[in-house]
């Protein structure tokens, strides 16, 4: 989707370890815990400085998180 939208000449801002995290290569005990205690805050200036917001939840094992 990055991808898709640099096409299309938007700025794209995303967390750190994003790709980690989709891959599985984190834990997801690690996962949460990054969340809840640093991941929100260093991008919540840029997400108030934003025009948008979009989230993906990506299905995993029939589940969607």
């Amino acid at each position: 989707m990055k991808d898709k939208l640099e096409v299309s000449r938007h700025e794209i801002v995303i967390p750190a370890n994003t790709k980690e995290y989709s891959n599985g290569d984190i834990s997801v005990e690690n996962k949460w815990k990054n969340i809840e205690s640093d991941v929100i805050r260093a991008y919540f200036e840029k997400i108030k400085k934003s025009d948008a917001v979009l989230i993906l939840n990506k299905d995993k094992e029939n589940i969607i998180s």
